[in-house]
């Protein structure tokens, strides 16, 4: 998913008419900061097996780009969950189940 997108790239990406994708791009511009947090949630998973990744490595394993890794990533050390060294991310603690 690229990071900023037109209603030409939904028109032609999900192969729809003009007026169908302006109706999928509001939605979609609207709940960004709902995909941003689902966004940190599986960043937060990955962390749980590699303990920290570069913002490079989380889009590739996620296979997102960059700018909503980043966003999401911002989103996390808000929260107070990871931090920033650089570009590498790095959990503060992540809740373990059954603990």
């Amino acid at each position: 998913m690229k990071g900023s997108f037109s209603i030409e790239d939904v028109a032609e990406t999900l192969n729809l008419d003009q007026r169908t994708a302006t109706v999928v791009y509001d939605f979609l511009a609207s709940r960004r900061g709902e995909f941003t947090r689902i966004l940190g949630m599986d960043i937060l998973e990955l962390l749980k097996e590699r303990q920290q990744a570069s913002i490079q490595e989380l889009s590739q394993a996620l296979k997102v780009d960059k700018e909503w890794v980043t966003s999401a990533v911002n989103y996390l050390v808000e929260k107070g969950y990871v931090m920033m060294e650089g570009d590498v991310v790095k959990p503060f603690t992540i809740p373990v189940e059954g603990k």
